[in-house]
């Protein structure tokens, strides 16, 4: 299995790990399940109310302290995904199968993803986005908006993906590259510095 450390200070020392509210009825919690995984200790949680698909008393899978899992809203970590360090998923949604999301990265407002996708460093991912495959997104990349990547794709640098774009195969996209609208990257496309596409390419 491929070990992926983040690039970035995980210490993430301009976000403060947030204390759970002690008035919010928690939808999850710890089991004695623990693991040892690339430097820190997960552990598997189980819900505690029913949402959507997940029912009272099913496992989720591994996190490392609450923060990583918002106790609001109905975003869940399932199967043997994993989110570990600064990272947070919050706002309906998800992450499945063998999902990794660590460093400080975020996933928020309706996000799926799933396989064995990679999503680490500083990336934010909101807003209707799917992510499949052996994807990564790292850096500082912002994925938003409908967008779906897949396949063996990389995100990374400070690109920033949004719209209807889909992005799959091998191609790659980093430095400050920005690609919005209907855009269509496969194959093997590499896209970065500056560019900018916009619109159906």
């Amino acid at each position: 299995m491929e070990n992926i450390k983040s690039t970035e200070n995980e210490t993430c020392s301009s976000i403060k790990v947030a204390k759970v509210e002690e008035t919010i009825v928690k939808k999850y919690e710890f089991t004695k399940d623990i693991i040892r995984y690339n430097g820190h200790t997960l552990h598997r949680i189980k819900a505690l109310k029913d949402f959507l698909t997940v029912k009272k008393g099913d496992l989720g899978g591994w996190i490392e302290n609450e923060y990583n899992l918002s106790q609001e809203s109905d975003c869940w970590v399932f199967n043997e995904a994993k989110v570990y360090g600064n990272a947070r998923i919050s706002r309906d949604s998800y992450i499945y199968n063998k999902v990794e999301v660590f460093g400080c990265a975020k996933v928020y407002d309706n996000v799926e993803i799933s396989d064995i996708v990679k999503v680490y460093d500083n990336a934010e991912i909101y807003k209707d986005v799917e992510i499949t495959g052996n994807a990564k997104i790292y850096g500082s990349a912002i994925i938003h908006d409908s967008s779906e990547i897949g396949w063996n794709a990389k995100i990374r640098g400070n690109a920033e993906i949004s719209g209807m774009v889909t992005i799959w195969d091998s191609a790659k996209i980093g430095g400050y590259a920005k690609i919005s609208g209907y855009a269509w990257i496969r194959d093997s496309a590499q896209v970065y510095g500056n560019v900018i596409i916009n619109g159906n390419v």
